[in-house]
């Protein structure tokens, strides 16, 4: 499964591509998930983070987990 794409709660209205403002919301949201469908053994997060069209931008990476 993939986690893809930001709410406009999450970043300030900036747009679906753009990260959440807090690593930490990204990680609770991620957890929820997790728990909401347990089966799921692996995840990915974000689709193709060197395109601009899925993260933006995409100079930097700074989720560390």
């Amino acid at each position: 499964a993939t986690l893809v794409r930001t709410p406009a709660w999450a970043n300030g209205g900036r747009g679906q591509n753009v990260p959440p403002a807090s690593k930490s919301a990204l990680a609770a949201f991620a957890v929820a998930v997790a728990k909401r469908y347990p089966w799921l053994h692996l995840w990915e997060i974000w689709n193709e983070p060197n395109l601009q069209s899925f993260l933006k931008p995409n100079s930097r990476l700074w989720i560390k987990v």
